[in-house]
């Protein structure tokens, strides 16, 4: 029998004196460990840092509690099941979207509210659930990206991808349908099985792609672009891959590489705080999706305080209402089915730093 040792939980509270204070258990999966676990656990910090300034006011008493499922999809139900049976009844789910998809039906089944700093995939829009997403549907990025090729004047692009998060690839790639003159080679590799990443490249260089688009997670895309340095060729990366391990690990081969992100952080001075009161914190960099996985607490404590009620319709009428939603920078206005979207700016990297293209 399987035992469910595999799985990390911790609650995090800071004791406070009032005994009259409320108290609201938020339920924090993602996957914190395996493949992933390298971009997840800055998302994971930005929620601490949330809670701990929530219980730091003295009003109420905020529980974040936490659960891992190793970067495996066939893990995340069971991770749900602890939550749920902790008495969480709002997930903040930073998985996959293959992990969400698994575990779907187990969520709507037991009510649960849940709402992903990272997940993008127009799978799950436009449905009348208890789904909330705090980023562009992934298909909105792929336009982008379609956009910029068709204005750089490329026909030929290649795109390489990873098999096991085809909710994502295959929407982003969708969005590329509205450019006939865009002509697409895919190559398919497994990130979860050993790895040739100059077979890859090669596969890539025989392909003869004007432009290159890497749908990868951060070491994956930063090892191709290592493959790639003595090639003149352009490279496009899709958002989930710019973390602070992309610049890590590739150095000065994802120099110049383009993506396009839903907010010009460099020029923002709210950001450059976050970023100050972060590292003050946990002693390493943010990334833009710690401050969505900040948002993602703020936004549920700002809709059970305004609902009055731990009730999940009640939390999810305020969330749709869409008042007081204020992130860190941003205000948060959800359409009918809980979908966000922003515009999309385009990045790069220079000297080690992610700056908006110009």
């Amino acid at each position: 029998m399987q035992q469910k040792s595999f799985l990390f939980y911790f609650v995090l509270t800071i004791t406070l004196s009032s005994c009259s204070q409320e108290v609201l258990n938020i339920g924090y999966l993602g996957s914190l460990t395996g493949k992933y676990g390298t971009i997840m656990i800055p998302n994971k910090n930005g929620a601490i840092l949330a809670v701990e300034e929530l219980n730091a006011r003295g009003k109420d008493k905020v529980n974040l509690i936490v659960a891992d499922n190793q970067s495996q999809v066939d893990l995340t139900i069971e991770a749900m099941e602890e939550l749920h049976n902790k008495g969480c009844q709002t997930i903040i789910l930073a998985t996959s979207s293959e992990a969400y998809s698994y575990s779907e039906k187990y969520m709507d089944e037991h009510n649960i509210l849940v709402i992903s700093p990272v997940i993008s995939s127009d799978e799950f829009s436009n449905k009348d659930d208890n789904f909330f997403r705090l980023t562009n549907g992934t298909s909105r990025y792929g336009e982008v990206l379609g956009q910029y090729i068709e204005d750089q004047n490329y026909q030929y692009l290649t795109i390489v991808r990873n098999i096991n998060n085809l909710s994502y690839s295959n929407m982003l790639i969708k969005g590329f349908d509205i450019y006939d003159d865009i002509d697409i080679n895919i190559i398919n590799f497994d990130s979860f099985k050993e790895t040739s990443y100059k077979k890859i490249a090669t596969q890539i260089i025989d392909s003869k792609p004007q432009i290159i688009l890497l749908i990868t997670v951060p070491f994956d895309a930063a090892m191709i672009c290592q493959q790639l340095y003595q090639h003149d060729i352009p490279i496009l990366l899709s958002s989930f891959a710019v973390t602070q391990d992309l610049i890590q690990n590739g150095g000065r081969a994802v120099e110049d590489t383009v993506f396009f992100l839903e907010q010009a952080f460099e020029d923002d001075t709210d950001y450059l705080q976050f970023k100050d009161k972060y590292y003050n914190r946990f002693g390493s960099e943010a990334t833009y999706q710690s401050l969505k996985s900040y948002d993602a607490v703020n936004i549920l404590y700002s809709a059970y305080k305004s609902a009055k009620s731990p009730d999940i319709e009640a939390i999810k009428a305020e969330l749709l209402e869409g008042k007081n939603l204020k992130g860190y920078i941003s205000e948060y206005h959800f359409n009918q089915f809980g979908d966000y979207d922003s515009v999309l700016i385009p990045h790069t990297i220079k000297n080690g730093k992610i700056v908006k293209l110009d």
